[in-house]
């Protein structure tokens, strides 16, 4: 397709010359229609021809290995050549065509100085171009290259901050198995069949991108397995629009933020918590509320807060911007807001 379009734009071109070049000897010089035409065929014709050489001149000579004199001088001497070559073969085969007509042949003659000056200008502004053309090429391909291993290194971060998340996940939920053993084994049993239902949906997901919807399926799994554990001092609120549902997301990026929510909610204190999530769409953007309450009075266990990182590091890598992601902690409550762009 690109090799079809440059054809018709250098036909689009050359037609443009060889009409421009009729009308000026028809109009200036007083020629028959007939020999302003042929002429313009002619001598155009071959250059078009020559230019080929040219093309393949500039695109085989590495200009970056010659010094400016060599440059100069090669083209100088290519130049001579390609315009002497131009005005015999054309002086010639106008020649045959229009023997017998002195008038024209002799015209054809006296013309060759200004045509040599034609030529000079035909073969800079050819030599410029293809020099031009080359070095867009050799810059899309090296843009190319380089947004293909730009892809490729986000690609690989990507894949390295996701596999951080199961592990992480799979140690907070191996410890409420241990704690709940203790309290009551039949629920430690439910509990180690659902978190296998929910390892099984993260260790089959490849794609880096979801639908929201199965984010939330997944956070069900999660919070299922929490409510085991924890029972009535858990309560959920899940408020999320069909349009929601239906936007394109990273996959597990809604899990550690739960995760984080229910750790700082209800780890370490004896009253209810509910953990509030809903979900607009909104200005081709998924707009996500995550808000749990907590005890003012309990001091704030610490973590690595490894999982809020690593969904802001993989939100920067996908959308390249660090606005995305925002927590902020109120008088007796956390509020996360997730925004995440549609592509």
């Amino acid at each position: 397709m690109e090799i079809k379009f440059k054809s018709i734009v250098l036909l689009s071109v050359w037609t443009i010359i060889i009409i421009v070049h009729t009308l000026f000897l028809y109009l200036t010089y007083q020629l028959t229609f007939v020999q302003s035409l042929a002429d313009a065929l002619v001598f155009n014709s071959i250059f078009a021809l020559i230019s080929f050489g040219l093309w393949f001149m500039t695109a085989f000579y590495d200009v970056s290995q010659r010094k400016n004199f060599d440059l100069l001088l090669n083209h100088a001497a290519a130049c001579l050549i390609t315009i002497s070559a131009w005005i015999s073969i054309s002086v010639y085969a106008l020649k045959v065509i229009f023997v017998g007509e002195t008038g024209y042949v002799d015209f054809l003659v006296q013309s060759i100085p200004i045509r040599g000056i034609v030529g000079f200008l035909l073969y800079v502004g050819f030599v410029w171009a293809f020099y031009m053309v080359r070095m867009l090429s050799v810059r899309n391909w090296q843009i190319e290259q380089h947004e293909k291993l730009s892809q490729q290194l986000r690609d690989a971060q990507l894949k390295a901050l996701t596999s951080q998340i199961n592990p992480h996940f799979l140690f907070n939920s191996l410890n409420s198995i241990h704690a709940l053993i203790m309290i009551d084994a039949d629920k430690a049993g439910d509990m180690i069949l659902k978190l296998s239902e929910l390892m099984r949906y993260s260790f089959s997901k490849q794609q880096q991108m979801v639908s929201f919807n199965e984010e939330i399926q997944q956070v069900k799994r999660y919070l299922d397995i929490e409510k085991i554990r924890f029972s009535e001092r858990l309560n959920v609120e899940l408020t999320v629009e069909e349009d929601a549902k239906k936007a394109i997301v990273p996959s597990m990026i809604l899990q550690p933020l739960v995760e984080n929510a229910v750790k700082y909610g209800i780890y370490g204190v004896e009253t209810e918590v509910l953990i509030s999530l809903s979900a607009e769409f909104k200005e081709n953007i998924l707009n996500v509320k995550l808000v749990n309450n907590f005890d003012e009075s309990v001091p704030v266990k610490h973590g690595t807060g490894m999982g809020l990182k690593n969904v802001n590091e993989r939100l920067a890598t996908l959308y390249f911007r660090n606005d995305l992601l925002r927590v902020e902690k109120k008088q007796n409550y956390f509020e996360v807001n997730l925004k995440i762009p549609q592509l």
